[in-house]
């Protein structure tokens, strides 16, 4: 496991796969989070459904996609 923090976002880089998979798999409600893109945000008007942290905006905004 390697942390990095580069021009101050935080990053952590796994060298196993499995490592990954128990994160990613087992673990996803801890670490599905998404960054706030605040520029992304200004140029969308708010319309960044893909980019959207999991909560109840963002499920509203899938459920509106996939209909």
């Amino acid at each position: 496991v390697l942390y990095l923090n580069i021009a101050g976002q935080n990053m952590i880089v796994l060298g196993t796969h499995r490592a990954a998979a128990d994160l990613l798999e087992r673990r996803a409600n801890i670490y599905s989070g998404r960054p706030d893109l605040i520029v992304l945000n200004l140029v969308t008007g708010g319309m960044r459904w893909g980019f959207t942290a999991m909560n109840d905006l963002w499920k509203r905004q899938r459920r509106g996609a996939h209909e």
